[in-house]
């Protein structure tokens, strides 16, 4: 027998522990290749596949702060940051391949977008001190075919888009910058209402005793805010309560302007306007507005009712401190997030506004953010992230199939959007609380003859060869968004 000496067994418990003694021994002398297997159950690393920071000319980019997929003709939009930096197109392969400027007719692009039939629509700023904010429309082609302009926008002055959507129906709908709520026009540019969230009043807060005025949005009084400055006010701040801390020669505007600890709400019955900075339609039309003061997700479905809302302000984890934009990932369900103040790009489930992870921070490295501006998503789930000040994209590889638990991965793609509910706790369909939004509520200012006059694109638009060269600039039909 193995285990015995002179003839005699040992107890049992001493042979328990010469095997245990045996088999640690083996662990801790042999080779790990002949006794460990890889952890497959865990998640994979994010990845980033590939760094561009060249255009098509061989210059390198720099403070790229837009990018949009075209996940039809797959193809990827770049917008820098400066005066008349033109548009990048890039291939498939993010190859540049063409850049569109002066000669297209596109001055100052503040976002892009592509709709169904091909469409290019380039929101622009205004290029002098008479002109109007506008959404110019190019063919397949580049060549420019139609000019909204947005001048006289009843209940705003000198409107500047910073990104569109266009709904199933035709719709397009506009977010400006610093503006209340979004416009709604029609698919020939006609203006029709306006689609406004209303949230709870946030107001400046007095300083205790003890503490730093310097830190506080008004140190020496609670300041009351008149209706119509509310929102002018929201935003509003002395240079003196900046934090201190390097910004690393950051533009003024883009400098945080307060703290979440610096704000506290107002009673419960005093709603105001919400300020929106992006909107993104779903395949299913329902409409995501993001707030950057509030660091919120407003959702409504295809005809504007209000679903419900998500996302805080805050400096950690899961909390947004100065969100710019959002993208949709619809096969995994998820919303992403790209946070400018806490480097980060944070991941929400589409359905139920629940926090899932965030990946980033702040470094130069690959797979690191420093200030990123803008994300997006192409048609192979790849995640594209403007870096701002490492002047690059980043496309990275999120590996959502090895990060979201099987269960809510079924249960995210079976469960149907909650329905517009009147106060209380909102469940899934598992019966898990997701949040309390009783308080939110919205607006729709409507145009006095607002329809929407069908449009018939025909096939004239089909896509056609792409020129490099600067093309005959034909008569362009211009629309303007004014009262009929």
């Amino acid at each position: 027998m193995l285990l015995s000496c002179n003839k005699k067994s040992y107890p049992r418990d001493k042979r328990d522990s010469i095997a245990f003694l045996v088999v640690f021994l083996f662990v801790m002398l042999c080779p790990p290749h002949l006794y460990a297997q890889e952890d497959e159950k865990g998640p994979k690393p994010i990845s980033t596949l590939k760094v561009i920071n060249v255009d098509d000319s061989g210059t390198d980019i720099t403070f790229p702060m837009f990018v949009y997929a075209d996940n039809i003709n797959d193809e990827l939009y770049l917008l820098r940051g400066g005066s008349f930096n033109p548009l990048v197109v890039y291939d498939s392969e993010f190859y540049p391949d063409i850049s569109l400027g002066r000669g297209r007719t596109i001055y100052t692009p503040q976002c892009v977008y592509t709709d169904d039939n091909g469409l290019l629509y380039v929101c622009q700023g205004s290029s002098g001190p008479e002109s109007f904010g506008k959404i110019s429309v190019f063919n397949p082609a580049f060549f420019p075919i139609k000019e909204i302009v947005l001048d006289n926008i009843p209940g705003s002055r000198d409107f500047m888009p910073s990104n569109l959507a266009i709904s199933r129906s035709g719709n397009i709908y506009v977010s400006g910058q610093h503006t209340s709520g979004i416009l709604v026009l029609d698919n020939e540019g006609r203006f029709l209402r306006r689609l406004v969230p209303m949230d709870k009043a946030v107001k400046k807060q007095k300083a205790e005793a003890g503490e730093n005025p310097l830190t506080l949005a008004n140190p020496t009084e609670e300041k009351e805010l008149t209706e119509e400055s509310k929102v002018e006010k929201e935003e509003e701040i002395n240079d003196e309560t900046k934090e201190s801390g390097d910004y690393f020669g950051l533009p003024a505007e883009l400098i945080p302007k307060a703290r979440s600890n610096q704000l506290f709400l107002a009673e419960p019955d005093e709603m105001v306007p919400v300020k929106i900075i992006d909107v993104v339609i779903s395949r299913e039309g329902n409409i995501f507005l993001l707030s950057e003061f509030r660091s919120k997700i407003y959702v409504y479905d295809s005809r504007e009712n209000f679903l419900f809302s998500f996302g805080s302000k805050g400096g950690t984890s899961g909390k947004m401190s100065r969100p710019q934009n959002l993208a949709l990932d619809e096969k995994w369900g998820v919303v992403y997030i790209v946070d400018y103040m806490r480097h980060t790009i944070l991941v929400f489930s589409m359905r139920s506004g629940r926090f899932l992870f965030e990946f980033g921070g702040r470094g130069w490295s690959e797979g690191w953010f420093n200030y990123p501006k803008h994300v997006a998503v192409n048609r192979l789930g790849q995640v594209i992230v403007a870096d701002y000040f490492n002047h690059r994209v980043q496309i990275m590889d999120v590996n959502l199939d090895s990060r979201l638990p099987m269960f809510d991965q079924l249960q995210e793609q079976s469960s149907q959007l909650p329905m517009p509910f009147a106060g209380g706790e909102r469940v899934t369909s598992a019966g898990t609380p997701v949040m309390q939004t009783p308080e939110i509520t919205s607006v729709t200012i409507p145009f006095p003859t607002g329809r929407s006059v069908g449009v018939n694109t025909g096939s004239s638009l089909a896509p056609v060869m792409r020129t490099l060269q600067t093309p005959y600039a034909p008569a362009i039909e211009k629309t303007q968004v004014k009262e009929r």
